[in-house]
């Protein structure tokens, strides 16, 4: 057997349980989940424009412009300001928030509510979704190979590692 490349790869509805920040990798691990049950205190961020100076996927743009827009999207990242709770669940990117004491009562409950449902129903709309950010995902390779082969992302890492605060060239 093969280790799923994504969340969205899994054979069965996925459920992302956010407790506290979900920076960096965070948010696109949990856009790839079918759903996203967080608690009052989450934030999720992606301070990439600030830390090392990366890019995400064209797949994981994609997600994101789908739950966010572009005009969030673009201000998370250029900001590199954390989105609060409630403003994912205004935003649809959670299902529900709840209080960290309810968490794991309320994730348990959502399973079985999704387990109770019509396998076919679910696995034909996991699979039309998944056709649909992939007809909106563009090639984005060169884009991907210019953030990473970039002396910017090279001083980033750096400075990350340093820890110091990196001296951005835009090249």
């Amino acid at each position: 057997d093969t280790v799923p490349a994504s969340p969205e790869d899994l054979p069965t509805p996925t459920i992302a349980l956010v407790e506290a920040h979900a920076r960096g990798g965070g948010p696109m691990l949990a856009a790839a989940c079918d759903l996203r049950v967080c608690t009052t205190g989450a934030r999720f961020g992606m301070p990439i424009a600030r830390t090392v100076g990366n890019c995400l996927s064209m797949a994981n743009y994609a997600r994101l412009v789908l739950h966010l827009g572009t005009s969030r999207l673009l201000q998370l990242v250029a900001t590199a300001e954390a989105m609060r709770a409630d403003e994912a669940l205004a935003r649809g990117f959670v299902l529900e928030v709840v209080e960290p004491e309810q968490l794991d009562d309320r994730v348990t409950a959502r399973c079985e509510q999704v387990a109770s449902m019509a396998p076919i129903t679910l696995r034909v709309t996991r699979e039309a979704i998944r056709r649909v950010v992939r007809a909106v995902t563009a090639d984005g390779d060169d884009l991907v190979r210019a953030a990473y082969g970039s002396r910017d992302f090279q001083e980033g890492v750096a400075a990350l590692v340093a820890p110091r605060p990196p001296p951005w060239g835009g090249r």
